[in-house]
């Protein structure tokens, strides 16, 4: 603030003879508002000076008849037109830079005029007129506001013209001389004083005035700079409190976040518990019944029911799926896809075939952008999330209704603020909506949570199927907008783009393509079941497979055996991990070569143990194909 009163400081101080500024900046700005304050009262002395010079006049006849003709032309043949002209002149803009020599000029032009009709009247009566001299003294000195330089200057010249005409023409007397003399120096004295103490009053009433003007002036500025001041501080405490408004409402998201996440790791822990007992009781519904029909005839009659049985266990595996996958431990394998094949290929599906015939007032309709952009992701999930998105649409509908797929490219520059804020990027969405009755804002909040579900049970899922479509969007790293009203719900996914080519699906290999030719296998699983199927695969597959049930006894062979690969169980909770267990094999053969297994995701285990040289992973419960092309291509390295 205080800068705001450092500006140019003015030197203020004057010259005593002529009064002037020192600061030529300070004189121009005294002289321009002392013309501008004198300006009509300079134009009113001009008729002043015209009426006493003609007033006067009325006397010349008498007192001085034969010179009055000389008389008349000095007045108003030379004086007077001078002053009509000089008024005429005070209305250009040259006038304000002059008045001050032209009314000088006007002092000295008058005085001249009254001591040339001094010089050819006659005594005695010519006396008289140095009364009009000292008249046109007074007029400069206090009237017409002349500085006090230029006003003695003129004094003193007028005054010098008659002393020495009273010298040259009159010969007067000593005595009278000096009494002239003296009056005139009296005179001009006392004028000059007059106009300096009129001059010196009027700078200091300017200097005053002037510096009342910085004074308000620099206040205005300080009040409007604490004004701008208090807006900005205004404007300041108002985003501090949006701030804090801001960080409240985040806080409260990240504590509802904090008790979802604590819910979902409450549930992860009970879905990681079922999970792991369920894959290994599931491991022998999907894996022997692979092995039995191997072995069986085309024509027996065990092999439909050993195929129900292999069905029936691989759609349990899907149920595990989903619960790992609400408890986001699923290991989520993604490939390049497309929505648009995706959505075809649910919508050509079982699955959706018999969501046709269960609610045949429902019209589907699909909307699909030919130029659609690719994306990264599972395409197993995807397809979940279409079957729970369109199921939760098409049961909202009470009676008649449309269910709209659609797809479509966006490319967000800025956050897109929704149901979560969609950060800038570029985006293929899925947008299913519906004209139901919608969603209430209250259940509008907890529509994602596990178990929450206003459905009738039986009808439908069991509260699963949204979280199921939370999470995997999140697996995806991608966004989900939703709105509802009474007349229908929509939901947009965004899923970032990827701009790979989509690799064309491998058919499933016979298995002479991933035979093996008596490579030596050592199965490391806590679990028996564990070990029994990955064995009993591998000896089909025709490898040498050994089987131990810790870390430590896995350690303890190696000591005395090599193999050509180890197959590590990731989760064994008692004594050594399989990235622990790894870690301590590699010192014993550095080249040893390694395949990770597990039911749950890669977790950062996993990753430091694919760092240490365990490159594959693959997710039980294990098929021919899965373990065999895994096998296959690890010992090709």
């Amino acid at each position: 603030m205080n800068n705001l009163f450092k500006k140019k400081i003015m030197d203020f101080s004057m010259n005593r003879l002529t009064l002037s500024f020192k600061d030529a900046d300070l004189e121009k700005l005294f002289f321009k508002d002392y013309t501008e304050k004198h300006l009509i009262h300079g134009r009113h002395c001009h008729w002043i000076a015209v009426f006493f010079y003609s007033f006067l006049s009325i006397f010349d006849a008498s007192l001085f008849p034969d010179t009055q003709f000389s008389m008349y032309l000095i007045r108003f043949g030379v004086i007077l037109p001078v002053f009509a002209f000089g008024f005429l002149y005070s209305f250009t803009a040259s006038y304000k830079k002059y008045w001050q020599f032209i009314f000088a000029g006007y002092v000295i032009i008058t005085g001249s005029g009254y001591t040339i009709m001094i010089a050819i009247a006659h005594p005695p009566n010519s006396y008289s007129l140095y009364l009009g001299i000292i008249f046109c003294l007074f007029f400069g000195y206090a009237f017409i506001r002349l500085r006090a330089i230029y006003a003695g200057i003129a004094g003193w010249l007028v005054s010098v013209g008659y002393l020495i005409l009273i010298i040259r023409i009159y010969n007067a007397p000593d005595t009278i001389l000096l009494n002239y003399v003296t009056h005139f120096v009296g005179i001009n004295f006392l004028g000059t004083f007059i106009a300096y103490s009129m001059e010196l009053s009027s700078r200091r009433n300017f200097l005053l005035i002037n510096n009342l003007t910085q004074i308000e002036e620099e206040l205005r500025k300080s009040q409007d700079f604490l004004e701008q001041r208090v807006l900005e501080r205004t404007a300041e405490l108002k985003e501090a409190n949006q701030a804090i408004l801001e960080d409240m409402n985040q806080r409260l998201k990240l504590e509802a976040q904090l008790r979802q996440s604590q819910k979902m790791e409450a549930m992860g822990l009970m879905a990681g518990g079922v999970a792991h007992d369920l894959n290994n009781i599931l491991s022998g519904i999907v894996s022997y019944p692979e092995l039995l029909l191997l072995d069986l005839p085309e024509n027996s009659p065990l092999r439909k029911p050993i195929k129900i049985i292999q069905e029936s266990g691989m759609k349990a595996a899907d149920v595990v799926a989903d619960l790992l996958t609400v408890a986001r431990g699923v290991a989520i394998g993604k490939e390049i896809a497309n929505l648009n094949t995706l959505i075809k290929v649910y919508l050509n599906s079982a699955e959706h075939q018999k969501l046709i015939a269960r609610c045949p007032s429902i019209t589907f309709k699909t909307g699909l952008a030919p130029d659609l952009l690719n994306i990264s992701c599972s395409s197993i999930h995807i397809e979940k999330t279409l079957m729970n998105l369109i199921a939760n649409a098409s049961e909202s509908i009470e009676n008649a209704g449309t269910v709209s797929i659609s797809t479509f490219n966006r490319y967000l520059d800025k956050p897109l603020n929704g149901y979560e804020d969609v950060r800038p990027g570029e985006y293929a969405v899925l947008k299913i909506a519906d004209n139901g009755t919608g969603i209430s804002s209250e259940d509008l909040e907890r529509i994602f949570e596990p178990f929450y579900t206003k459905k009738v049970m039986g009808r439908s899922g069991t509260g699963l199927g949204l979280a199921i479509v939370w999470n995997t969007i999140r697996d995806h790293n991608g966004y989900i907008n939703v709105r509802s009203s009474e007349k229908g719900t929509s939901f947009e996914l965004y899923y970032p783009v990827s701009r790979d080519e989509i690799i064309p699906g491998k058919e499933k290999l016979p298995l002479k393509d991933y035979l093996g030719h008596g490579e030596k296998i050592l199965v490391v699983d806590d679990e028996e079941r564990q070990r029994k199927i990955a064995c009993d695969m591998l000896t089909r597959l025709k490898y040498d497979a050994t089987a131990v049930s810790s870390g430590k006894k896995a350690i303890a062979y190696l000591k005395e055996n090599s193999v050509d690969l180890v197959i590590l169980d990731m989760i064994m909770p008692k004594g050594l991990n399989g990235r622990e267990t790894f870690q301590k094999i590699i010192k014993i053969y550095p080249d040893q070569k390694a395949i990770i297994a597990s039911g749950f995701s890669e977790t950062e285990e996993v990753k430091l143990a694919q760092q240490s040289g365990a490159r594959k992973y693959i997710k039980k419960p294990y098929t021919l194909e899965k373990i065999g092309m895994a096998v296959k291509k690890e010992l090709g390295k």
